[in-house]
Parts: C-alpha cells; sequence; structure tokens
C-alpha cells in the first residue's frame, strides 16, 4: 500500500523598515509533495519540494537630527531551491530502525544597486552562489532493559559552496555526527535523561554573499567562511505526578569556528559601526532549564519557565578583544508563566507573560538591551465545525523594549498590537 499528495504554497508581503525610504518585499511560491507506503516489513517515506523566493530591500543613510533621509543601495535578490529527502522504517520487539538519505540544492543571486550621496545609482553589482548539500543517515533505538531506553544515530554530510565570482574562493567540506542518549525510568513518576552529540553549521550564501546595514551598522559578507562545529551534552530529569509535570535540563555546548559578526576597529569609515561575519575560535555556553505544567481543573493548564544561560567567547586567537565577552543576543535569563483554558463548547482562551533578562547587541558588550517584560492574550471560538474567529492581543501593557541599539540609533519591538479575524479549516 501507498500514499501520496501535493501541496501549493504561495506568500507575498510586504514590509517597511521604519522610515519612509526602507522596504522589503518577499515573494515566495513552494511546490511539494510527499508520497510513503509499506516494503521490506517496514514503512517508507519520501518528500521533494521546490520552488522560487524573489526578495527585495532598500537601505539608507539617516541625516542628523533624523530630518532627512537618503538611499544608499538596495538589493533584489532572486532564489530557486530544491530539496528531497526519504526515509524507512521498521520496528521489531526491541529495536526500531531509520534509515534515510536527502539532498539540497540552492542558487542564490544578489543584484545591488549603490547610490552616491548626490543619489546616482551605480551598477548593478552582482554576488551570491550555489550551494549542495547532501546527507546519510541512520538511527535506532532499543531497550536492552525494561527500564532503559538508549537511542544511537550517525550522520554523514557533504557540503559544496560555489561562487558566482570565479575568483572567489570555492568550499567542500565532509562530516561525520555521531548522537546517543539515553533515558532510565526511575520510577513510573519519574525518569532521567541524558545526551551527547556533535553537529555542525555552514555558512548560508547569505552570510558568504550579501552584505546588509541597520541604521549606522554595515555588516559585510564574509566568502572565506567555513562551517561551525558544536560539542555538546545535556541531562536533566522528568517527573509526572497526577495533575503536575516537570522538567529540568543542564546543558553544555562548545562551538567551534563559531560565526560572529565581528566589528572591525578602528572603523574603515567615520561615524559608521563596520561589522563583518567572521569565525571565531570557541563559544563556549552552559545553563540550566526548568518547566512545569499544572492542571487544577477540568480544561484549565497553567506553565511556567525559567532558562539561565551563559554564553561566551572561550578562546578568539584571531580576535583577542572578544575573550570572556557575552555572545551577542543571548539573555542571561528568561521567565514565563501561562494560563490556558479550552472549554469543549468550543471557546480556547490563553495568556502568556514572559520575562527576558538582559543581553548585548554587538560582539565587543558595547550596546546592551536591557531585560523587559510582555504579556500577551488570545481567544478564539468556534462557530461551527470547521470555522473560528478569534482575537489576540500581543504586548497587552504597550511596553517600551529594545530589540536593536547603536550610539545612533534605538531599534524598539512591537507596541500594543490587535489581530482578529477568521480561520477555516477544511476537510
Amino acid at each position: 500500500s501507498w500514499h501520496a499528495n501535493a501541496r501549493l504554497s504561495l506568500y507575498d508581503e510586504e514590509r517597511g523598515n521604519g522610515t519612509p525610504l526602507t522596504v522589503n518585499t518577499t515573494d515566495w511560491k513552494q511546490v511539494s509533495g510527499e508520497s510513503g507506503g509499506s516494503v521490506a516489513n517496514g514503512a517508507w517515506l519520501a518528500r521533494a519540494s521546490g520552488g522560487t523566493q524573489d526578495y527585495y530591500q532598500t537601505f539608507s543613510a539617516v541625516g542628523a537630527l533624523r530630518a532627512t533621509e537618503r538611499l544608499t543601495f538596495e538589493q533584489t535578490i532572486p532564489t530557486r531551491f530544491a530539496n528531497v529527502t526519504g526515509q524507512w522504517t521498521r520496528g521489531t520487539a526491541t529495536n526500531v530502525w531509520l534509515f534515510g538519505v536527502e539532498a539540497k540544492r540552492t542558487r542564490s543571486t544578489v543584484n545591488e544597486t549603490r547610490y552616491s550621496v548626490a543619489g546616482v545609482p551605480s551598477g548593478p553589482f552582482v554576488a551570491g552562489g550555489t550551494e549542495s548539500s547532501g546527507a546519510l543517515f541512520a538511527r535506532v533505538s532499543t531497550s536492552p532493559l525494561d527500564r532503559l531506553t538508549v537511542v544511537l544515530g550517525v550522520r554523514g554530510d557533504f557540503w559544496q559552496s560555489t561562487p558566482r565570482d570565479s575568483s572567489l574562493p570555492s568550499h567542500s567540506a565532509e562530516f561525520f555526527s555521531p548522537r546517543a542518549s539515553a533515558t532510565w525510568a526511575l520510577s513510573r513518576a519519574a525518569s532521567i535523561h541524558a545526551s551527547v552529540y556533535r553537529a555542525h553549521r555552514t555558512p548560508t550564501l547569505n552570510e558568504l554573499h550579501r552584505d546588509f546595514a541597520v541604521g549606522n551598522i554595515l555588516t559585510r559578507a564574509n566568502p572565506e567562511l567555513d562551517p561551525e562545529r558544536l560539542t555538546g551534552m545535556d541531562g536533566g530529569v522528568l517527573v509526572a505526578r497526577g495533575r503536575l509535570s516537570a522538567r529540568v535540563t543542564g546543558f553544555w555546548n562548545e562551538l567551534d569556528g563559531a560565526i560572529t559578526n565581528v566589528t572591525l576597529t578602528p572603523a574603515p569609515v567615520p561615524g559608521q559601526i563596520t561589522r563583518q561575519r567572521q569565525n571565531t575560535d570557541t563559544v563556549r555556553a552552559k545553563g540550566l532549564e526548568i518547566e512545569a505544567d499544572y492542571r487544577p481543573f477540568p480544561g484549565w493548564t497553567l506553565g511556567a519557565l525559567a532558562a539561565v544561560t551563559r554564553s561566551t567567547f572561550a578562546d578568539a586567537p584571531a580576535q583577542p578583544a572578544l575573550v570572556g565577552n557575552r555572545v551577542p543576543q543571548v539573555p542571561s535569563y528568561q521567565l514565563g508563566v501561562s494560563a490556558t483554558y479550552v472549554d469543549p463548547r468550543g471557546f480556547t482562551g490563553a495568556l502568556q507573560a514572559r520575562r527576558v533578562g538582559a543581553q548585548f547587541d554587538d560582539d565587543l558588550n558595547t550596546f546592551e538591551l536591557e531585560s523587559f517584560g510582555v504579556i500577551d492574550v488570545s481567544a478564539s471560538q468556534e462557530l461551527r465545525r470547521g470555522l473560528h474567529v478569534f482575537l489576540a492581543i500581543e504586548n497587552l501593557s504597550d511596553a517600551d523594549y529594545d530589540v536593536a541599539r547603536t550610539l545612533v540609533l534605538r531599534s524598539i519591538g512591537w507596541p500594543r498590537t490587535a489581530r482578529m479575524g477568521i480561520r477555516v479549516f477544511l476537510p
């Protein structure tokens, strides 16, 4: 037996970026399909997708006292992509086996027009490239003892990135990524788990070939970037008793060759902060997460979350000014509480409050984003089968909080925002 389905997805959006001249648009189209069935006493599944994404963005310079604005450059970025994945799964009395393969290809071109102080355009300046990758992976889950479950996995990847400009370097790499995890049931109400793993991340075409700017910050691409490599471990305890469930997890990660937006000093252009994506040597992160859910009455769920993270540049011979600094945009802590009510007659209401600790917006830890709190609420009602009306209010208290900061620019998060509409679920 087998099954198959196909889907067409279309998406188009136009956005303002906070000033009259800065806008960006996205036009995305994708065709995808899935097929599966049974073979060799197991189940197979194959997926394929492909499509296009056309992205356009303008960048500007704002004059003193924010009284004037002029275009500096604009980018049009057409992208084509295709993905194919397949896997086969088979379960026995004690083991579950999975084998798979995947392949991806992306081609993206950056067409950039630059403007002089007098507004005269030049270009286009063309960049971009083609990225291809493939992987083989396997996983087995086994239970050698009644209370013990062990999962072992391996993954082998191949990656190649070829720039449009033949004078720039091409990249290729191969990776072997193992993973092992174990869960031990202490009782019906409690269990402990631990895992160790290695993984990698390759630089994207965006990081390799596309410049971008925010305010007076210009971030340069770097066609010589290498992949990042992660080594990590985590472990914790899960408790579920009656109406209460809770989880405590600690983790430690070491990221070698971490890709970071590094501030160039002295500044190549006076009054402008210039950064470049570069590989730093080692980033080390460790932390603790605590989650809990409590169901005091039918239909009600109360939740709480606390996370503490310490992520720093542990070693950076090529960028010694970074050693000991905190990694940008990683908050020191996060707290959250939530309440959800689901009525059998089709009503759902939710309230969520979260607090985010202070963090830095740059690698030199010069621009601090202060801690903030936000409250969101939402409600929906089923009018009839497949038809729902909903209302959602984000940042209910209209809190004023930073999401980016420089010497001359402060970007704030969403103000109080209300959304309402109708959702239709087709059979």
